[in-house]
């Protein structure tokens, strides 16, 4: 993944997408790399990384209560809302665009969100931008089902009310820059995550349990963070939705570069 380099105008270009994104009050000193931009009407905020432009959004929902009695349209119309928001600030790249969205149907149960089980009776929707498959592979994330950009998207249309929080994690893939690389079996993945050397992206809830995986396949991880590339990686699901991901390219490739 390319890097973003810094200039003498990052803050000025930062404070050009947040205005894009409605958020045009007061500008908050956070440090040297981020900023908070406060919105003019409404209890809510941005931080945002300058040098790269990634950012999250906040809201005081109890300034505004009434939301959590509201229900959203449909999740066609949550998704335009999240890519006309993007789209504004420019922050709506190709792959993002044709990735499958996912969506997430949360209620209030004070003083949290919980799972809906049907759009009636979520008082938001979370959706979850994903990148599109690269070589056929998924692109997935640390969190499994939680895309590294998501918004949750509540049933009002007021301005700067609509959108109540938001997470934008996103660094651009270099696909002009590939390299060939050597693949460990699935046994020798199987056997890293036996000995504890896998990342668990999804643990089932309750009690300690023997899991059965049912599938293993390759995938490319993006860890929402800037790296040199999309690491490819071996997929092991298992009962009640575990998952856990291991590096897929032998530790010789790192250890020739």
């Amino acid at each position: 993944m390319p890097q973003t380099t810094a200039s003498f105008l990052i803050l000025e270009e930062a404070k050009r997408t947040a205005r894009s994104l409605g958020f045009t009050g007061r500008t908050t000193y956070i440090s040297d790399t981020v900023y908070r931009f406060d919105h003019k009407s409404a209890p809510s905020n941005i931080e945002m990384n300058i040098v790269n432009k990634n950012f999250s959004i906040n809201y005081d929902v109890g300034e505004t209560p009434e939301l959590l009695t509201l229900h959203p349209t449909s999740t066609e119309e949550s998704l335009s809302s999240v890519r006309a928001l993007l789209s504004r600030a420019n922050l709506l790249p190709e792959d993002l665009k044709t990735g499958a969205p996912t969506f997430d149907f949360l209620k209030a149960e004070t003083p949290n969100l919980v799972g809906a089980m049907s759009l009636s009776e979520a008082n938001f929707i979370r959706v979850n931008l994903f990148r599109t498959d690269y070589d056929e592979m998924q692109v997935l994330t640390p969190k499994k089902g939680q895309a590294n950009v998501w918004f949750l998207v509540s049933g009002t249309k007021s301005s700067g009310r609509q959108i109540v929080a938001g997470e934008y994690h996103y660094f651009p893939i270099n696909e002009e820059r590939r390299a060939t690389y050597p693949i460990k079996t699935a046994q020798a993945a199987w056997d890293e995550l036996v000995s504890g050397k896998g990342f668990i992206a999804q643990l089932p809830e309750g009690e300690e349990r023997k899991i059965t995986i049912r599938k293993v396949y390759l995938a490319y991880y993006d860890s929402g963070e800037a790296q040199g590339f999309l690491q490819p990686i071996f997929v092991f699901e298992g009962d009640a939705g575990f998952t856990a991901y291991v590096p897929a390219v032998t530790a010789d490739y790192y250890g020739a570069e």
